[in-house]
């Protein structure tokens, strides 16, 4: 069975994320789905930020046949409202749907025996003093060409979500490179 695990740095605990949602994300079948379509908005306060080059998007497959795991590099699109918009790379692209087709070529063989899952992670820093400890964060994600932001993360304050990274021993945003701004 293959999963579609939306694993980002800002989902701090299962309360926060917004459960029709999750449902929906059970339904996209990762093999299937064309990684053009994909996109990830985070609502982001003044003050935190993205690392250049920390967010990527992960396709992990497991079978008789072997494993792979192969990550690729989401890019800025744009941003609308403060939100950044991230999307695979269009460098990442071909790569991303040759790994789609081997994982889907090795369920098709075994599908009792084959597994796997994408996920998406980044890391963030810190402008300045940071951001407004009480100022929100959430994130939302497009699923299909043309399709609406859905929430995925609801808002939550910046100091709830470090605190649960300190709590998880992720990894806490450190000071932003000078060229990094949004």
């Amino acid at each position: 069975m293959l999963r579609l695990i939306p694993i980002l740095a800002l989902l701090s605990a299962c309360t926060a994320l917004v459960p029709q949602t999750l449902q929906d994300l059970r339904k996209v079948d990762p093999l299937a789905a064309d990684p053009v379509d994909f996109q990830i908005h985070l609502h982001l306060p003044e003050g935190l930020d993205l690392l250049p080059d920390s967010a990527r998007l992960t396709l992990s497959a497991v079978s008789a046949r072997g494993a792979f795991d192969e990550s690729f590099v989401l890019r800025r699109r744009d941003m609308r409202d403060g939100s950044l918009i991230l999307t695979v790379a269009p460098a990442d692209l071909d790569g991303l749907r040759a790994a789609q087709a081997r994982a889907r070529t090795w369920k098709t063989e075994a599908p009792e025996r084959t597994s796997g899952s994408l996920e998406m992670s980044f890391g963030l820093c810190l402008h300045g003093s940071g951001p407004d400890m009480d100022a929100p964060v959430s994130a939302d994600i497009v699923l299909e060409n043309g399709g609406q932001a859905r929430p995925l993360l609801r808002p939550q304050p910046v100091g709830r979500y470090l605190k649960t990274l300190k709590a998880r021993a992720d990894t806490p945003p450190v000071p932003c490179p000078s060229a990094t701004r949004h």
